[in-house]
């Protein structure tokens, strides 16, 4: 029970929503890295207890909804290569934006204000964490022949995020695909 002064009933709705959460996820992702991707962000949510807040539930949402859609990509693509590509492409924009940031370059909004929280690298995500998981998200897309040697783009972006949430899911994703692979 994330409060200890939220009701019982409160409490078993928060948990039945997130074992729907994590059925969908586990159930409905096919791919390896994603799964455990996706374990380690509902872990994280969960255990977040002090901290625990509806926008970190709706994060929760954002990645069930990015991972379903991925899934139903896969599923419609015969050939992975263009979906992959487009995902390539899509994070070579994302990680383009947030070195413009980088260097006080703002294309698309300005930011506003001047304190801590303000003037965040995120690209075309509203939120650093959101960055960081949409570039983890398309680390599939680099571990490919020929497309590896960009995968420092990749550590550049998840540099600029400075997000925990995409670095580690990464490395997690690096350590399993070697061990698959070698």
């Amino acid at each position: 029970v994330p409060d200890t002064s939220m009701p019982l009933k409160n409490a078993m709705f928060l948990m039945n929503e997130w074992v729907v959460i994590a059925f969908i996820g586990i159930v409905f992702v096919k791919n390896i890295w994603l799964k455990l991707f996706y374990i380690y962000s509902l872990f994280c949510m969960i255990f977040n207890i002090p901290h625990y807040s509806k926008s970190a539930f709706f994060v929760m949402h954002t990645i069930m909804l990015y991972l379903i859609f991925y899934q139903l990509m896969v599923d419609k693509f015969r050939r992975i290569d263009i979906f992959l590509n487009t995902l390539y492409f899509m994070m070579i924009i994302q990680v383009g934006m947030m070195s413009l940031q980088k260097f006080g370059i703002w294309l698309i909004y300005e930011p506003v204000g001047n304190g801590i929280g303000f003037n965040n690298i995120c690209g075309f995500m509203g939120n650093p964490n959101h960055a960081g998981a949409f570039l983890a998200l398309c680390l599939p897309s680099m571990l490919r022949k020929k497309w590896c040697y960009s995968l420092p783009i990749l550590f550049w972006g998840l540099f600029l995020a400075k997000s925990m949430g995409g670095i580690i899911p990464v490395i997690i994703g690096l350590i399993i695909f070697g061990f698959y692979k070698f």
